[in-house]
């Protein structure tokens, strides 16, 4: 059995947290839902840093993961060097999934559908420069995807109209039709893909980083001895019998979560001002 625990500002790591669950269901997760301090991407650098290395810091002192997954692009870039430098505990970070991205495109035209402050980081434009060097990477911001992903959760309705004005630019891009890949590059994005997918034409290959945290959280594990034997699936996906379980933190009192923390299968929800 293993622990680990996942930080966010919102509901982010879900995405992140149901592929590890489709990976490993006998991890338990810990989730910090950084709701009181929603969203991430729109705070300044410094801002950031110090909200996550307190809250590392407090839960550290409660709990002893095996592994530490920052589940947020903004956050990972911002604040895994201090964080690996204090502590011991593995840290696994996010960055938009332009490597992969530029493996399966054949048109060598890819959407990078992102936050403002991903879109703007020059570390982005380094992952574009290193790893999709001969790619046309649209890079599209679209913000105001992250309330929709919040507000899908909580049961809200979320229409495709809402989502396709969200991503106007990319609709009326010039090279719209060359596009055969997009990268949904912030971890609440995942969460609307019901919605998304039917804008786009079918062939499109939609990739995000949630598969590969899944992997790299297992390659840590493995290498601390903690081995896991493959799920056993039935018809309708992954064994539910598994035994890990899902805890999720919220930062506010934000009750509105409840229900739909639920239905992402999480046992237990607590609430901490």
């Amino acid at each position: 059995m293993a622990d680990v625990l996942l930080i966010d500002s919102g509901v982010g790591s879900l995405s992140i947290s149901q592929a590890i669950y489709q990976h490993m269901p006998q991890v338990n997760q810990r989730c910090v839902l950084d709701t009181a301090f929603f969203p991430y991407g729109q705070k300044n650098e410094l801002q950031v840093l110090s909200r996550v290395l307190a809250i590392v810091e407090q839960q550290l002192q409660h709990f002893s993961p095996d592994a530490v997954v920052i589940a947020c692009n903004t956050a990972s870039t911002l604040v895994l060097p201090e964080l690996r430098q204090r502590y011991s505990t593995p840290f696994i970070g996010v960055v938009p999934a332009i490597k992969p991205a530029a493996q399966l495109s054949q048109t060598g035209t890819i959407a990078l559908i992102a936050t403002q402050g991903t879109v703007d980081r020059e570390y982005t434009q380094t992952l574009i420069n290193d790893f999709a060097p001969n790619c046309q990477v649209i890079k599209v911001a679209a913000s105001s995807l992250v309330a929709l992903s919040e507000q899908s959760v909580r049961n809200k309705p979320v229409t495709p109209e809402d989502c396709r004005l969200a991503l106007r630019f990319l609709f009326e891009h010039p090279d719209f039709a060359s596009i055969d890949t997009a990268i949904l590059g912030c971890t609440h994005f995942p969460l609307l893909k019901p919605v998304l997918t039917p804008l786009f034409p079918s062939q499109w290959q939609w990739v995000d980083s949630s598969e590969a945290i899944a992997r790299r959280l297992s390659s840590v594990l493995n290498e601390q001895g903690i081995k896991f034997r493959e799920p056993k699936c039935s018809e309708g996906g992954v064994n539910i019998s598994a035994n890990g379980s899902r805890h999720a933190i919220l930062t506010s009192k934000d009750t509105s979560l409840k229900e739909g923390l639920v239905r992402y299968g999480f046992s237990s929800i607590e609430m901490m001002d």
